[in-house]
C-alpha cells in the first residue's frame, strides 16, 4: 500500500470511495453522511493545502486561509456561531484539487476564488450571506449554478449504469466498471 508524507492517507482514502462517482446526487443521505466523514478527514489532514498549492496557481497561504475558512472556523450564520455545514461539492472539490489533480473540475478552481472574496468582502464587514451573494452575483464565482450543472451532467451519463470500483492503492489507478441497463 503506497503512503504519503504522513503514512495515513492511502489507508483513509479506502474509506472514500463514493467520491469517485458512486454517488452522483449530492443531496443524497448517502452523500451528505460522506461529506460529514469527509470534513472530519479534512480537518485532521496536515497535507492537503501543499498538494492544493502544488496542483493549482494558489499559494501555500490561501490554501491554508480558505481550509480554515470552509472547514474549521466557525462564523455568524444567520445569527448562529457555527462552523459550515458539510457539502458533497465541496469535499468532493477539495478531494480533487489535493489528490486528483487531473480530474480537476473548472468549479473546483471556483470553490477557491469564491471562498477567497467571500473571506476578502467579510473582512470589509459584510455578513457572511451578503459576501457570499455578491461573491457570486457581483464576480461571477458561482461555485454553486457551476458543481449542479456538474452533477447534473453526470447523472445523465450514468442514469442507466450501475457502478462498481476496485481501488489499486499500490500503483494509485480506479477503475471504474459499469454495466448499462
Amino acid at each position: 500500500m503506497r503512503q504519503n508524507e504522513t503514512g495515513e492517507l492511502m489507508d483513509e482514502m479506502k474509506n472514500f470511495g463514493a467520491i469517485f462517482g458512486a454517488i452522483n446526487n449530492p443531496y443524497s443521505k448517502a452523500a451528505l453522511e460522506h461529506a460529514e466523514k469527509y470534513y472530519e478527514f479534512i480537518r485532521n489532514n496536515k497535507t492537503d493545502v501543499y498538494k492544493i498549492a502544488e496542483n493549482t496557481q494558489f499559494t501555500l497561504e490561501q490554501i491554508i486561509m480558505v481550509k480554515n475558512f470552509l472547514f474549521i472556523d466557525e462564523h455568524n450564520l444567520e445569527g448562529e456561531i457555527k462552523r459550515f455545514d458539510s457539502s458533497f461539492e465541496i469535499a468532493q472539490s477539495w478531494q480533487r484539487l489535493a489528490y486528483m489533480p487531473k480530474d480537476i473540475q473548472l468549479h473546483d478552481i471556483t470553490l477557491i476564488k469564491h471562498e477567497l472574496k467571500e473571506m476578502e468582502l467579510m473582512n470589509k464587514g459584510f455578513s457572511q450571506q451578503e459576501a457570499h451573494d455578491k461573491t457570486e452575483v457581483e464576480f461571477g464565482y458561482n461555485y454553486t449554478l457551476e458543481s449542479n450543472l456538474y452533477y447534473e451532467h453526470l447523472r445523465e451519463k450514468n442514469k442507466n449504469q450501475d457502478f462498481d470500483f476496485d481501488f489499486d492503492l499500490n500503483g494509485g489507478a480506479i477503475r471504474r466498471h459499469g454495466r448499462t441497463h
